[in-house]
């Protein structure tokens, strides 16, 4: 059973049915089509004057040169003296702090009589912003803003750049015009993730004020809302004003600490999570060379609530750990067996003597590359549409050389041909890793006969196995320490040197962890000890 909520925002009422839910799965927060996450808007009742700059003269209902005068004190983005991420994040912060709470609908309507003068030296204003979320794999098709009947006019910009306007046609109002979300240059102005979609409302003239049937449409149709009971927010920076952070990954545990979601932000540092159950959560961000940004944050009933996550650079670690470079802090490996390393923690890699549980801190991936899944891929090209037979590269089309089935094993797509999917300009493993079909991994997997001993650079990185500085003579006799699995850990100075063991989650030629390299290590000082045995008895 629904229950039945009612918000007020802008002299309207809403009226919503909100489902009760709870989590039986994990969610999936990034939505397969775009959503509207709620529009948050505010009609100021002052008037404010409108001819006090001759370079912005007022002189028709509706005039672009309205907007100049509107008292966020953004300007409507009309002013190129100020710094414009400045002045848009001025912008968004005046509508936020206006608005209590966002009209969870996917389209808006205002109207009401107009009380400014008839001589075109005043105007009242109205603001609007919606929250417009784009799969990264849609963010190029058509998408476009419907306006309605409006007096006297609205000026649409997007993620800090001014789209159009409409105004009051001379012989009445014309319904039914577009928008399109493009800049000047006909190129795509949005970018994966959420964009902020803001309409300013201007009315300089007598008697009536509205804007009606607002709604962002995807190849002609209308975008629906979002699942309601949302959190939502950015991860920002420490800076004046704050920068986004990009690419972060935002979580959502429950009280007891149980991941319930992640979310993949965007190039301006938006998250969201919709369709949530009345609860408190904790949120926590995560990105390379950052600290991590946690904050509570607690539903509400038909509400976006808004909880932005500040990072500071760097990473900041206890005694024993050590800071990775996607910001948190690193066991060190343990020894396992004989020969081996690994990790108390299942869901851990050894890798360079510290334990890692993103595959992406093995490897490094070149200029305009990064990875993702422990690879090096190319970075997006936000906002770069190419068309058929072509591929975004560096911000640029280019023609798209790569087979549509995909480029054969061992090589990946990139700059628009099939290239080597090791290649040292592509990508550089860390420690003594070694590059295999694009993924990092011990030399012992890659090549078992490294592992060998006096073999070259495998268990212990080509130590002698046999010389007694490496690693103990003798096996451990432990056999059920929780701890350990039944392993008797290393002395200190047996972690100090680059071992095996280590694997790349979710590899398919990777053996299945340390278990397996202990295994192996058990079975060869096995043999070893029954051939000294057999040599004893004669």
């Amino acid at each position: 059973m629904g229950r039945q909520t009612s918000l007020v925002l802008g002299g309207l009422l809403l009226a919503s049915t909100i489902a009760t839910t709870t989590f039986t799965e994990v969610a999936h927060a990034e939505p397969k089509d775009p959503v509207v996450i709620g529009w948050w808007s505010y009609f100021d009742p002052v008037h404010y004057p409108t001819s006090t700059n001759p370079a912005f003269k007022v002189a028709s209902n509706g005039d672009p040169n309205d907007f100049f005068y509107e008292p966020s004190g953004a300007r409507g983005m009309k002013d190129t003296t100020l710094d414009p991420a400045v002045a848009w994040n001025t912008l968004i912060s005046f509508i936020l702090s206006k608005s209590s709470t966002a009209k969870l609908a996917s389209n808006f309507t205002i109207d009401e009589a107009s009380t400014v003068t008839v001589c075109f030296c005043e105007a009242q204003f109205g603001w609007a912003l919606g929250l417009l979320y784009v799969p990264k794999d849609k963010y190029c098709d058509d998408y476009r803003l419907h306006v309605g009947n409006v007096d006297d006019g609205v000026e649409l910009l997007v993620n800090g750049q001014i789209v159009g306007y409409k105004a009051i046609s001379q012989n009445g109002d014309a319904a039914h015009a577009y928008l399109p979300l493009v800049d000047a240059k006909g190129k795509s102005i949005l970018r994966p993730g959420i964009n902020e979609v803001v309409v300013i409302h201007a009315d300089d003239q007598q008697v009536q004020r509205y804007v009606h049937d607002v709604w962002i449409e995807h190849g002609g149709v209308q975008v629906p809302l979002a699942p309601t009971d949302i959190i939502y927010g950015r991860v920002v920076d420490g800076s004046t004003p704050p920068k986004p952070v990009y690419p972060a990954t935002v979580s959502l545990r429950d009280a007891a600490g149980a991941v319930k979601d992640t979310f993949a932000d965007g190039p301006l540092g938006f998250y969201f999570f919709a369709g949530l159950p009345e609860a408190t959560f904790n949120l926590g961000a995560t990105a390379a060379k950052f600290n991590e940004g946690k904050a509570p944050g607690t539903t509400l009933a038909g509400q976006a609530v808004r909880v932005d996550l500040k990072m500071t650079p760097g990473c900041s670690c206890p005694d024993g750990t050590t800071c990775g470079s996607s910001g948190e802090c690193l066991p060190p490996c343990i020894r396992v067996g004989e020969f081996g390393k690994g990790c108390t923690d299942p869901t851990m890699t050894c890798v360079a003597d510290v334990c890692v549980k993103n595959p992406c801190d093995t490897l490094t991936c070149a200029a305009g590359l990064h990875c993702a899944a422990g690879a090096c891929v190319e970075d997006a090209c936000t906002n770069v549409c190419c068309g058929a037979g072509e591929t975004c590269s560096k911000g640029l089309c280019v023609k798209n050389d790569c087979p549509v089935g995909g480029c054969a094993a061992g090589t990946v797509c990139l700059f628009g041909a099939c290239k080597d999917a090791c290649d040292p300009t592509i990508v550089t493993c860390v420690g003594k890793l070694t590059c295999k079909a694009g993924k990092c991994a011990d030399p012992c997997v890659v090549d078992p006969a490294s592992c060998k001993p006096d073999a070259g650079p495998g268990f212990d990185g080509g130590l002698d196995f046999d010389s007694g500085g490496d690693f103990d003579a003798t096996l451990p006799t432990d056999t059920g320490a929780p701890s350990d699995g039944g392993v008797t850990l290393g002395d200190a100075d047996d972690n100090k040197s680059s071992g095996c063991g280590c694997t790349v989650p979710g590899s398919d030629e990777v053996p299945t962890g340390a278990i397996v390299v202990a295994g192996l290590a058990l079975s060869a000082a096995a043999m070893r000890r029954r051939k000294k045995g057999a040599a004893d008895a004669r």
